[in-house]
């Protein structure tokens, strides 16, 4: 692109909010804004004075944050007044950054899934892929590791199943990463959306950040999916069983356009609870990430087998509903996970003021958390969007399928 003059000019750097899908160019929205502890005005226009080194002025700008144009004013609030929302400035430095949206009912295991994942990728897991990760947001990544993963892995602290809501903004992103590819030198923000399976079932104005999601995590609660499948009744009467989180997601993406090539990960959770069963076993046994050792050339069989047992497992126990994103979506791989290693004991005894005891009711893993295989979805999403290299593209792409069809 060039001026009149005939001088190069930088094209326009265009960023899709993901809280109301209204696209703007990133760099024509001047005005910052920093995080406040006032509940009445949590967002303050940043005011670094004219005299500030370039040195003080990154540092004050390294946690800022943008305001949204939000040109249609559809988030409003109940007195008809519209709500501001803000993107951090790290957002859209680097490009178009990699929203990823948490698809599954109540209960399915999404919020550990995710609390799983962080806590690993805090332990430097990603190292081993040749990636550097870096919060987008200091402050919002040290709340959600205080308030969510910290409990998770060093207490043992079961999460509610309804922590993830909405702000009264609409929908917020958990966490979100700066995530470097050190060979190729592409550096993406990656940010995770999670938010109660009832909310996300229904058709509302703050669900519609799920449209603006570039790659999707299907969570499969195989007590739902499957139940028991070794009760007798189960194999003459199955209740008519389908996630509404899954449907409703689903449903807004038909006729979207390019919606079919979003990279989509399957993930079974709570796999624990079926480590005895095959083909579960032998895959909970092996070492996370292990097909990505090599990430510019991940072991694409190993990756495709994971893939047909887990589609395999659900088919052959009647979940075929929970299947239906490997067939609406050109690249898809399903994995089995389980984001604590083992179940949650619901707490009976009273604290008698000892505060490290959990309260009656709460639930607790009195064994710790051990996550197993937490990270190989997003590894997979990381693959299919380009983030590990050209050739990583190929997993969950056609040449699976055609392999499978005997093509």
């Amino acid at each position: 692109m060039t001026t009149d003059e005939g001088a190069f000019r930088a094209p326009r750097h265009m960023v899709r909010c993901p809280i109301c899908l209204d696209e703007f160019v990133w760099d024509e929205v001047h005005q910052l804004y920093e995080r406040t502890e006032d509940p009445t005005e949590p967002y303050r226009p940043l005011e670094i004075p004219a005299t500030a080194s370039a040195i003080k002025r990154h540092d004050r700008e390294l946690d800022a944050w943008k305001r949204c144009p939000d040109t249609d004013s559809e988030l409003k609030r109940e007195d008809g007044t519209r709500i501001p929302h803000y993107l951090p400035v790290a957002y859209g430095k680097y490009g178009r950054p990699l929203v990823v949206g948490f698809v599954g009912f109540r209960g399915s295991g999404k919020s550990h899934l995710l609390a799983s994942m962080v806590g690993e990728i805090e332990n430097g897991r990603l190292g081993m892929l040749g990636l550097q990760v870096d919060p987008v947001d200091g402050n919002v990544h040290k709340k959600y590791l205080e308030k969510i993963v910290r409990p998770l892995f060093n207490s043992g602290e079961a999460l509610q199943s309804d922590i993830a809501a909405f702000s009264p903004g609409g929908a917020e992103f958990k966490d979100a990463f700066l995530i470097s590819n050190l060979d190729s030198r592409v550096t993406r923000a990656v940010t995770f959306f999670d938010i109660s399976g009832e909310l996300l079932s229904e058709r509302r104005p703050e669900t519609q950040f799920m449209l603006a999601a570039d790659a999707l995590i299907f969570v499969v609660d195989p007590d739902v999916a499957i139940g028991d499948a070794n009760a007798e009744a189960a194999r003459w009467n199955r209740p008519l069983q389908r996630d509404d989180a899954f449907a409703m997601v689903l449903h807004r993406f038909r006729d979207q356009e390019s919606a079919r090539e979003k990279p989509v990960a399957i993930a079974i959770t709570k796999c624990d609870r079926w480590r005895f069963e095959q083909p579960v076993s032998s895959w909970l046994r092996r070492d996370g990430l292990s097909p990505y050792r090599s990430a510019r050339q991940p072991d694409l069989a190993a990756i495709w087998a994971e893939s047909a047992d887990a589609f395999a497992f659900l088919h052959q126990n009647h979940a075929q509903a929970w299947l239906r994103p490997y067939s609406l979506f050109s690249k898809a791989t399903l994995h089995f996970v389980s984001a604590t290693g083992s179940e949650a004991v619901e707490q009976l005894s009273p604290r008698r003021r000892d505060a490290t005891v959990p309260d009656v009711g709460s639930r607790k893993y009195p064994r710790g958390v051990r996550p197993k295989r937490v990270l190989d979805p997003l590894a997979a999403i990381l693959a299919m969007s380009g983030m590990l290299g050209d050739e990583a593209r190929a997993v969950g792409g056609d040449l699976r399928r055609q392999d499978q069809s005997g093509a």
